[in-house]
């Protein structure tokens, strides 16, 4: 199973939907889209045939290409880890100034790109003349915490797209790690996630121990924080996941490291051999 636990779903009526999960009143606002777990998606689309799951156009989905020579790409918006704020350089008074703005990758939007059709050779059909046809367009989409595979040539294509875009938005499609046999998913139990994401990033955040936030939560709400913070964990392990760059344990190397760990002090060892727990950091390309 792949990391893609996350999915979007959409309230279509104007009155709020709502479920209940492990006794936990999930709610869903009149018209409101949000990014769920796909058991928390599930309930509500077996509640109310209102919710439904927002996923890409058919158009799209004809342009997914899973071949062995797929070059996978990802959504880099809606990453908690992404900076608040950005600078870009404006023209003022003749002159170039870097000016501070909201982070437009700080929240998650789908990414849509459209290629125009192209003319290619052909012939007449009966006569068999040279002439030229046109095809149809082409559209790309990949929703936000989605790796997608494509052709080399779309992958090139949409690259290149991405690199037009003025600097802020530049970087919302990056090449991503293609999927693993072995990949953490929403099945996982909390602590499980966080002690893949500890060996994934040590710099990475992954939050809280689970007696942690039972402790600091009250006993009613205890499940619903833990669910919480498990969603914000799935998302932080999505970049990691994708992220090419970093190295990436077969399962049994995963298994053999995890059976030499402590869970009880997890967040004690990884604060004495990793440095302090909760530091958050992206990699960067020299």
């Amino acid at each position: 199973m792949e990391i893609s636990s996350l999915t979007n779903i959409r309230n279509h009526s104007p009155l709020e939907q709502w479920i209940l999960v492990n006794g936990d009143r999930i709610v869903l606002g009149p018209f409101e889209t949000r990014i769920v777990s796909h058991t928390v998606a599930d309930a509500f689309m077996r509640s109310s045939r209102y919710v439904r799951r927002e996923e890409m156009s058919d158009a799209a989905a004809s342009q997914v290409y899973g071949g062995v020579d797929a070059v996978y790409l990802y959504n880099t918006s809606g990453n908690p880890d992404a900076p608040e704020t950005v600078f870009q350089t404006v023209r003022k008074n003749h002159e170039d100034v870097k000016e501070e703005i909201k982070n437009p990758l700080k929240e998650p939007f789908v990414i849509t790109y459209k290629e125009e059709g192209a003319e290619v050779p052909g012939k007449e059909l009966g006569t068999g003349e040279p002439t030229t046809f046109k095809t149809g367009p082409k559209v790309y989409q990949i929703w936000p915490y989605r790796r997608v595979g494509f052709t080399p040539a779309a992958a090139r294509w949409l690259l290149e797209a991405d690199g037009a875009q003025l600097a802020p938005m530049r970087g919302a499609l990056k090449i991503a790690r293609p999927p693993q046999v072995f990949e953490p998913h929403e099945g996982w139990d909390y602590e499980r996630l966080r002690m893949f994401g500890r060996l994934l990033d040590s710099k990475m955040d992954i939050g809280k121990t689970a007696a942690g936030l039972r402790k600091n939560a009250a006993t009613s709400a205890g499940k619903e924080v833990i669910e919480a913070a498990k969603l914000q964990l799935l998302k932080r392990l999505t970049f990691r996941v994708y992220d090419p760059r970093l190295s990436y344990p077969t399962e049994a190397e995963f298994e053999m490291w995890l059976a030499k760990q402590d869970w009880s002090s997890a967040e004690e060892k990884a604060m004495n051999r990793l440095g302090p727990v909760g530091t958050t950091t992206q990699p960067t390309v020299a």
